[in-house]
């Protein structure tokens, strides 16, 4: 029995018109390159190149490899004495990442709510109110949720 390629763009193999007709054998050659691998083979280096298992393989481990990558070279908390700047990140970051969340860790508390604190009911608190008090709009679908500005006095909307 005899496979043949198709494709030239993603090559895989597929049973020659002389076959027999065997769907079995026909999914084995198209999935893994050759009627004779393996199908209990686990070494991923043990897959034919090309074949769609190697294509598909090939592509998982690019994924997992830039994940992890991104991963381990994003930070994404810090507790430090000054605001970062996008220069304190990574190359996969020009700006300051979104959900970035900086703790100024000589900061003293305001009396009251911590600014880290989060509140969440119907109405926007009106007492202990400090900069950065975060308050989660109880009953809103999606949730609203809002920063207070102690500059301008009032509730920021975070979008």
């Amino acid at each position: 029995m005899a496979v043949e390629n198709i494709g030239n763009l993603v090559q895989t193999k597929i049973p020659a018109l002389s076959d027999d007709a065997n769907i079995q054998d026909a999914f084995k050659a198209y999935h893994y390159g050759s009627y004779d691998f393996d199908t209990a083979e686990n070494d991923p280096a043990e897959l034919l190149n090309p074949s769609v298992a190697y294509t598909i393989n090939d592509l998982q481990e690019q994924i997992d490899d830039q994940v992890t990558l991104e991963l381990t070279a994003r930070d994404i908390s810090s507790a430090q004495n000054s605001a970062p700047v996008a220069a304190d990140f990574t190359a996969f970051s020009a700006t300051i990442p979104d959900g970035y969340i900086w703790v100024d860790k000589d900061a003293s508390p305001a009396s009251g709510y911590y600014s880290a604190t989060s509140v969440y009911t119907t109405t926007a608190p009106a007492s202990n109110l400090v900069n950065g008090l975060i308050w989660i709009k109880k009953g809103s679908s999606p949730l609203e949720m809002y920063v207070y500005n102690g500059d301008t006095s009032s509730f920021n909307q975070v979008v």
